[in-house]
């Protein structure tokens, strides 16, 4: 999980130093054009690895939040 936070946030950089490049207006119209596409593309595989990732967080937090009840409940008992 901790290498994909790597993955998002350089995505993420990557997405801002497009959207400066747009629009900072060097670009020709085609240039323009096509860019813009790259980016809605980048953006909407950036947003599915982000749901999948949080996801994969939420189940883990999941499992991790069952394992310490049952902990604490076999401690109690021991008490």
């Amino acid at each position: 999980l901790l290498f994909e936070h790597t993955e998002l946030r350089d995505r993420i950089l990557h997405a801002r130093v497009h959207i400066e490049e747009l629009l900072g207006g060097s670009l020709d119209q085609v240039r323009r054009d096509a860019s813009v596409r790259d980016l809605k593309v980048h953006l909407e595989h950036s947003r599915k690895l982000l749901e999948t990732h949080a996801a994969k967080e939420n189940h883990f937090l999941a499992e991790m939040r069952q394992h310490l009840k049952k902990t604490f409940k076999r401690k109690e008992k021991q008490r």
